[in-house]
C-alpha cells in the first residue's frame, strides 16, 4: 500500500530534518510569494470585487505561483534526501503542474468548466495507477473502490477551489492537514517518509504564504494554486487510507468536506446552478453576518487543531469514538457560523 511502483513504504525521517523542511518551505515560500506580487500587479491579474465577493478592495490573485513550485521543488529534494523518489510522485508532481497551468489561464481569463474538469479527471487518473492497494480498506470490490476513489479525489480538488474564499482560510485549512500528516509521520514511522516529507512542506508552504494572505489579504492564491494543492491534498490522504490510515484521512479534510458538500447538496436541491459563483458556504454567510476574516479562518484554524488531535493515535478513545467527535466538533463549527449570519 504505497504510491509508488512497488518499493517498500521507507521510514520516517524524524523530527528534526522535517522542522528543518518546514522552515525552509515558509521562507522560500514567503520569499517567492513577495517577488511574485509586484509581477502581478503590473500584469493587472486582480480580482475585483462583485456582488458575489467576500471582500471589498482589488486584490491581486495568482499566488499560487509562488507556493506551487516551492512546494514540488522541495518535496522532490525532500524524497531524494530522505525517502526516495518514484513514478507515482512524478505522476503526482505532474499532475499538480497540469492543474496550476489550466488554473493560471483561468485567473487570467475565464476557462470552460468542461475543459477544466478535463484536466482534472486526466490528473487523477493518470495519479491514481499508481496507488497501490484498496482506499476504502477492501470493504468493496477494488472496481468500485477505484471509481469512489476517482470521485473523492476529484471533489477534494473542488471542495478547496470552492472554499478558498476569504482571506487566510486555505492556509488554515492545508497547513493543519499537512501538520497532521506530518505528526501522524512522527508517531507512526510506518506512515512512510514520503508522506512524512510532503506533509512537513505543505506546513512550512502554507505559514509562508499565509503572512501575506491572512487578513488584510495582499494577494489571493487563485485557482492557479487552489486547484492543484487540493489535488496534492487529495492525492497525500488517499495514499494515507491506502496505506490503512483510514481514520485521519477522513477527519484531517473534516470541515472543508463538510461545508463544501452540504452547500453543494443545499444549491442542487434549490435548483441552482452549480458552477456559478455565490456565497452561499458557511463561512461566507458568517462573514456576511458579524464574524470578520480574521475571526472566521481563526476558528477554521481552532477548528482544525482540534481534528489534528483527534486524527493522532494520542487519546484512548476508540476510532469511531474519536471520528464521531470530529463530526461533533465540525458541525458546532458550521452551527456557530450559522448563528453569526442570522444575527446580521
Amino acid at each position: 500500500m504505497k504510491f509508488d511502483t512497488g518499493a517498500e513504504i521507507p521510514s520516517a525521517i524524524g523530527m528534526w530534518p522535517a522542522l528543518v523542511l518546514i522552515v525552509i518551505a515558509a521562507i522560500f515560500t514567503a520569499l517567492a510569494t513577495r517577488a511574485v506580487l509586484p509581477w502581478l500587479r503590473r500584469m493587472a491579474i486582480m480580482d475585483v470585487p462583485n456582488a458575489r465577493s467576500s471582500h471589498h478592495m482589488p486584490t491581486p490573485r495568482g499566488g499560487g505561483l509562488a507556493v506551487v513550485p516551492v512546494l514540488l521543488l522541495l518535496m522532490i529534494v525532500g524524497w531524494m534526501a530522505y525517502s526516495d523518489v518514484t513514478l507515482g510522485h512524478l505522476a503526482l508532481l505532474a499532475g499538480a503542474v497540469g492543474l496550476a497551468i489550466i488554473g493560471f489561464m483561468d485567473d487570467r481569463s475565464e476557462q470552460s468548466p468542461l475543459l477544466r474538469f478535463f484536466v482534472q479527471t486526466v490528473a487523477v487518473l493518470v495519479a491514481l495507477s499508481f496507488l497501490d492497494g484498496p482506499v476504502f480498506q477492501g470493504v468493496m470490490p477494488f472496481w468500485l473502490d477505484r471509481i469512489l476513489t476517482i470521485v473523492a479525489w476529484l471533489w477534494m480538488v473542488n471542495a478547496v477551489n470552492f472554499m478558498d474564499g476569504i482571506d487566510g482560510i486555505t492556509v488554515s485549512e492545508l497547513g493543519m492537514v499537512g501538520a497532521g500528516i506530518f505528526l501522524l509521520g512522527i508517531i507512526v514511522p510506518a506512515i512512510g517518509g514520503d508522506l512524512l516529507v510532503a506533509g512537513a512542506v505543505t506546513v512550512g508552504a502554507m505559514v509562508g504564504f499565509g503572512i501575506w494572505n491572512w487578513h488584510p489579504a495582499r494577494l489571493f492564491m487563485g485557482d492557479v494554486g487552489s486547484l492543484p494543492l487540493g489535488f496534492l491534498a487529495g492525492g497525500l490522504l488517499l495514499a494515507l487510507a491506502s496505506r490503512g490510515f483510514w481514520l485521519p484521512a477522513i477527519i484531517l479534510p473534516l470541515y472543508y468536506a463538510a461545508d463544501a458538500t452540504i452547500t453543494l447538496v443545499t444549491r442542487l436541491l434549490r435548483g441552482e446552478r452549480i458552477f456559478d459563483a455565490h456565497r452561499s458556504h458557511f463561512y461566507q454567510r458568517a462573514v456576511q453576518g458579524k464574524w470578520s476574516h480574521a475571526h472566521t479562518s481563526s476558528a477554521v484554524l481552532a477548528l482544525n487543531a482540534v481534528l489534528v488531535l483527534l486524527a493522532l493515535p494520542l487519546l484512548h478513545l476508540g476510532e469511531y469514538v474519536r471520528l464521531l467527535m470530529a463530526a461533533l466538533a465540525t458541525a458546532l463549527l458550521l452551527l456557530a457560523m450559522t448563528r453569526a449570519a442570522k444575527r446580521a
